[in-house]
């Protein structure tokens, strides 16, 4: 057959006709002129006319053995048809290539499996169009091979809004018409849980690509939750949700299968882990915690509600959007109240460079927002997340004190004074949190070892500088405090302010119980003399304790005499039962001299005679 296919090559297209025409004359084969072996080697002739390759030229000659041949479906456009699809141009013709020649007209079916659909997507739009079309058309027909019925449900050959190409069995289609054909092959008429986790799914994929396209697709998602979540809860509302809301709750769930409430649940499970909920970008105030993130979407496992906003925001994102929908907030955990760890966060983070809050806003915004959450942490009590809860908030500045934020150590349940920023009580509105804040460290009331500790928070902190007016006033009254209960802790250091305003130690104190030494500049005097010039000089050395502290008060908290502090450094060997007595080493001035100055240092009135009493009932004891 070689040479005989060489010698074709120089016939032209109008003998290779003529050829062929003579030989498919139907008198050879109805009078059985043709054996099987002559009509083989007719098949082996390039003499059959076939549809072109694409290029200019619209046909070609080919055997009928290589490739194999087919007669084209009816009605098919031309375009798509190749090198292995005859072109007849007779009836006759086509009638003897089916009947002799064994060939056979591809059935539309497998032509769009093999020639159409399996590159629909490289077609332009208008003829992609047009055969999709047709497919629908025919459908009923061409789906009589179930084959080509599973074959259509997974490919992705129908055309959307948007321009690309969906399998049926991803497409929903809500109104009647020409596409409820396509039911058959999987087309949804409503919306099912699968297809509500697809679309979840689709706006996470974009959020990698396109962060505000997918925040607007979210909304999307998230206004058609709120309208059909009912449809998909796995039980019935509470009672106290209603009574229209249970109707429709049971009446959405009466016809369920049993086994569809384990599948409920598993939806809502894949539906909080899956990022697709549109959430705020942007703190709406500036001193509100906020975590550092771009995202525009987020699982809603991590978004809260925006009722929830000065409760969650340090470490959870915040719902860009309302939601009504009560069957929606609680199949997604937005009605349950926020876990220890997430609440303990948020105090964290608000107590820190709060100390004051001067902004009038944020005091009215916290005064609302922290009942809610000692409320939250009050429920809390007695369970494992309350450990955790201590141990995030342990040192931390989380107690609101109606103008700030103070650690456990700077708050007292019920005290009579207000200190602050060394000493705080906790509000009236906050006193029902007593159990809480208990629980959680803060003494019910102050013992004498605190207020002493107070003065000695408030001395490390001013140094060597004076105390305001303010401050002042607020260390007589713990001064005053101290002196009307008995301090058990002998190690306990007490702080007084002395007449400079400075904080020092008690015991380094005097209290001026002669003023009539230090308080003559009149050399003329009886108590002028140089004595007195040196006791002035003294004046220098002592640290008096401040005039606003009385003697009695003074002396309760440890500080020194100055009357006796001057008889103890004067006296000699004589024990006088003074503090600080020492033994002289030989006398230094006459005894009369020494009396007199004594004398001097007695106060006017009736001192001296009490004095002379005491000493005469103590002679007669001795006696």
């Amino acid at each position: 057959m070689a040479p005989i296919k060489h010698v074709f090559i120089n016939l032209e297209a109008k003998e290779r006709d003529e050829l062929r025409a003579f030989l498919l004359d139907p008198k050879w084969y109805f009078g059985d002129c043709l054996n099987e072996s002559d009509i083989r080697n007719c098949t082996r002739l390039p003499i059959y006319k076939v549809y072109g390759d694409g290029s200019t030229q619209s046909f070609q000659f080919s055997d009928l053995e290589n490739p194999r041949k087919y007669l084209p479906p009816i009605d098919i456009p031309e375009c798509f048809l190749g090198a292995e699809f005859l072109i007849s141009s007779s009836d006759v013709e086509v009638e003897i290539l089916l009947r002799y020649y064994g060939i056979e007209r591809m059935g539309k079916a497998r032509f769009y499996k093999q020639q159409v659909l399996n590159r629909v997507g490289e077609l332009q739009p208008e003829v992609r169009d047009s055969i999709v079309l047709s497919v629908l058309q025919n459908l009923p027909q061409l789906c009589v091979e179930d084959s080509f019925r599973d074959y259509l449900k997974n490919l992705e050959f129908i055309p959307t809004f948007g321009g690309a190409l969906r399998s049926p069995t991803a497409l929903y289609d809500p109104q009647p018409g020409i596409l409820d054909m396509l039911h058959g092959l999987g087309l949804k008429t409503s919306v099912t849980p699968e297809t509500v986790i697809q679309s979840a799914r689709q706006v996470e994929r974009l959020m990698h690509e396109d962060q505000q396209k997918s925040q607007l697709k979210g909304k999307v998602l998230l206004s058609y939750l709120e309208v059909n979540a009912m449809r998909w809860i796995p039980n019935a509302l509470n009672d106290d949700q209603g009574t229209m809301n249970r109707m429709l709750s049971r009446a959405a769930t009466a016809f369920r299968p049993r086994n569809l409430k384990s599948d409920l649940e598993k939806f809502w499970n894949d539906l909080r882990l899956i990022s697709w909920c549109p959430v705020v970008v942007s703190a709406p105030f500036q001193t509100l915690p906020w975590p550092v993130v771009s995202s525009m979407v987020a699982p809603p496992k991590l978004v809260r509600l925006q009722a929830d906003l000065w409760l969650v925001s340090a470490s959870m994102r915040i719902l860009d959007g309302e939601c009504s929908s009560t069957a929606l907030s609680t199949s997604l955990g937005w009605s349950s109240p926020p876990g220890g760890s997430v609440i303990a966060a948020q105090l964290l983070e608000l107590g820190k460079n709060n100390e004051i809050v001067n902004d009038q806003v944020l005091r009215q915004e916290l005064a609302l927002a922290m009942p809610r959450i000692y409320s939250i942490l009050t429920g809390l009590i007695g369970s494992d997340e309350m450990d955790i809860v201590k141990a995030v908030l342990e040192g931390s500045r989380w107690i609101w004190v109606g103008d700030g934020f103070a650690t456990a150590d700077e708050v007292v349940l019920d005290g009579p004074i207000h200190l602050a920023p060394y000493i705080r009580v906790i509000p009236v509105d906050l006193a029902v949190f007593k159990e809480l804040f208990l629980e959680l460290g803060i003494r019910e009331f102050l013992n004498s070892t605190d207020y002493a500790n107070i003065l000695c928070r408030m001395a490390l902190k001013k140094g060597s500088s004076p105390l305001d007016a303010q401050e002042m006033r607020a260390a007589l009254l713990i001064v005053q405090h101290l002196a009307e209960v008995q301090i058990h802790d002998q190690k306990v250091k007490i702080y007084l302010p002395d007449v400079s305003g400075r904080l020092y130690p008690a015991t380094d104190l005097v209290y001026n119980d002669a003023p009539w030494l230090l308080g003559s500049e009149d050399h003329d005097s009886p108590f002028g003399g140089p004595s007195n010039v040196a006791l002035n000089a003294r004046r220098t050395v002592q640290k008096f304790v401040h005039g606003n502290i009385s003697i009695d008060v003074a002396e309760k908290l440890g500080v020194s005499s100055l009357r006796r502090t001057l008889l103890a450094e004067s006296a000699d060997s004589m024990n006088l039962s003074l503090s600080g007595a020492a033994e002289a080493f030989g006398q230094h001035e006459a005894l009369t001299t020494r009396l007199k100055h004594i004398l001097e240092m007695y106060a006017d009135g009736p001192g001296i005679l009490f004095e002379l009493v005491q000493n005469a009932r103590m002679q007669e004891l001795l006696r």
